[in-house]
Parts: structure tokens; C-alpha cells; sequence
């Protein structure tokens, strides 16, 4: 049997057009609310008083304690900012004396420093002067011996040039050496050249060289103005080169003092020499040092290279 109350689940085509308009209701969408009143409250909601809190005062504790907690606070943000100012303050206060430390120990060294150097500068200055004024001074000692002994020569000749040009010399040379005798009144021997013996008897008679006790001799050794005395306790030797010498005794001293000190000059400059020579080793600048050191290792990779190579042995 058919039961006719069951809803048919199948449309038929005219029924289906008739459900083609009807749309589903919007649910995705909030619901619209109801406006606010001037109090803010919408109808129909209930308002509840919030409860009020009661107040209670802190007690001791809670005041000690929140004390406490700001005056820990309080500490430690002034002991982080004495720490920082301390801590700036120190190093400004480093720096300054650092500073002011080091400058100072740099003047002294820079002092000390440029006093070295310009000692070490100075002594080489005064040794370069003593080599320029001792060769100076050398010169002038050679110069005044040259011309003492230039002098001393021209002296010694126009003397033997005289006695001979004059040869009447003789009797002043005679007179000089019999005042020479440490007793005069005796009897004496005169050796003289036979030219100037000639002249002697020309000049005294015979009775006044006997009561002068002289006794005249020829000596063909002797020269034009030479002339010998002896007697029985004493001999004066009147010869030219003794004559001269006696007269030229003040310039020949004069000549040994300037030759002892050439030497000693020329002694002093050859121990001079060598510190100069170390010290200005010493200030060679160091890049011409490198330079030479260079140009030798180049001249002995050179020598090397020039060098026959050795054939490997087969």
C-alpha cells in the first residue's frame, strides 16, 4: 500500500521554477545592535556597579620596606653615576698628567739627546779645527827654521867674506883672544896663516912682540882670520867656525827650540788623527752605510755570477 503523507523528495519541472527567487538569509554577518543612550547603555542590558576596593593604609613594614627599596635604588644609581663621573674624571685626570708626564720626559730625552749630539758635533768641529790650525801652526815653525837657517848661512858667509876682503880683521881677532888669556903678562904662542903672520910682523916691530912675550908661528891649517893662542896653562881657539858659532849661539838655540817642537806637532797630530777618523766613521749616515754595504753584496753576486760554472759530471 502507498503511503501518501511521505514528502516527495523529487520536484517536478514546474515546481522547481517556483523556488528559483527565494534567497538564504545573511548569517555570516554580526547582528546589529541597538544604539547607545546618552548614559552609553543600550536597552535591555543590566548594569552592574563595579565593588569598590577598600582602601587600606601600609603598614610599618610595607613603609620600611618600600623605603629600603628606594633608598637601594636610590644607591646604586648614584654609585653607577659617581662610577661613570669617577671613571671620566680619572681618565681626563690620566690623561692630563699622562700627558704632561710624558712631555716632559720627552724634553729631557730630546734634551739630553740633542746635548749628546751636539758635544759629540762640537769635538769634531774642535778636532777638525786643531787639524786645519796645527798643519798652520807646523807651517809657520818650518818657515821660521827655514829662515833662521837661511840667515845663520848668509851671516856665516859674509863674515868669511869680510876676513877675507879685509883681512886687517885679524888684529881685532888677535886683540880679542889675548883679552881671552886669564893672565895676559906671560908668554904666549900665536899659530896663525902664514898671509895673516905676514901681516902681523908688518903691523908690530919686533922688540914690542918681545915685550908682549909673543911668540909668532906659521900654521898653513889654519884660514884668512883663524888664529890658535896656547900658553902654559890655557888655549883660546880662535877659530872662524868657533867665532861663528859663538856669535850665532842666540839664533841656533832659537833653531833646536823650533825643531823640538815641530816634532812634538807633528807627534800630537798623528794621535789626533785617529779619533777623527773614528768619529767621522761614526756620523757617516747610516742610508750611505746600507748603500755600500749594497753596492758590495751586488759586486759579490756579480763575482759569482762571473765565476766559471763547474760541468755536471757525466
Amino acid at each position: 500500500m502507498t503511503d501518501t503523507k511521505r514528502p516527495k523528495t523529487v520536484l517536478r519541472g514546474e515546481e522547481k521554477d517556483e523556488f528559483s527567487h527565494w534567497r538564504l538569509p545573511e548569517m555570516s554577518g554580526d547582528m546589529p545592535r541597538a544604539p547607545e543612550n546618552m548614559l552609553g547603555r543600550r536597552p535591555g542590558e543590566v548594569y552592574v556597579a563595579p565593588e569598590e576596593e577598600e582602601f587600606r593604609p601600609p603598614t610599618l613594614a610595607e613603609i620600611e620596606a618600600i623605603r629600603q627599596e628606594a633608598e637601594l635604588e636610590g644607591f646604586e644609581a648614584g654609585k653607577a653615576d659617581g662610577y661613570a663621573e669617577g671613571l671620566e674624571a680619572g681618565r681626563l685626570q690620566g690623561l692630563k698628567e699622562g700627558h704632561e708626564e710624558g712631555l716632559r720626559q720627552g724634553q729631557e730625552q730630546g734634551l739630553s739627546e740633542g746635548l749628546a749630539e751636539g758635544k759629540a758635533m762640537l769635538a769634531r768641529f774642535e778636532s777638525l779645527l786643531g787639524q786645519f790650525s796645527a798643519p798652520l801652526s807646523l807651517l809657520d815653525n818650518e818657515i821660521e827654521q827655514e829662515l833662521l837657517e837661511l840667515s845663520m848661512t848668509l851671516a856665516r858667509q859674509i863674515l868669511l867674506h869680510e876676513l877675507k876682503t879685509h883681512p886687517e880683521h885679524i888684529l881685532a881677532a888677535l886683540r880679542q883672544g889675548i883679552d881671552c888669556l886669564p893672565v895676559k903678562d906671560q908668554q904666549v904662542k900665536i899659530r896663525l896663516n902664514p898671509d895673516d903672520l905676514t901681516l902681523v910682523n908688518g903691523l908690530y916691530e919686533h922688540s914690542e912682540l918681545e915685550r908682549k912675550r909673543w911668540e909668532l908661528e906659521s900654521d898653513p891649517l889654519l884660514e884668512r882670520g883663524e888664529l890658535v893662542i896656547d900658553s902654559h896653562r890655557s888655549r883660546v881657539d880662535m877659530r872662524l867656525e868657533e867665532r861663528i858659532a859663538v856669535a850665532l849661539a842666540t839664533p841656533a838655540e832659537r833653531l833646536e827650540a823650533l825643531g823640538r817642537d815641530a816634532r812634538i806637532q807633528q807627534e800630537k797630530l798623528a794621535r789626533d788623527e785617529a779619533p777623527t777618523a773614528q768619529v767621522m766613521a761614526a756620523s757617516e749616515p747610516q742610508d750611505q752605510i746600507e748603500h755600500s754595504s749594497g753596492a758590495e753584496q751586488a759586486s759579490n753576486r756579480e763575482g759569482e755570477d762571473d765565476s766559471p760554472q763547474t760541468p755536471p759530471a757525466e
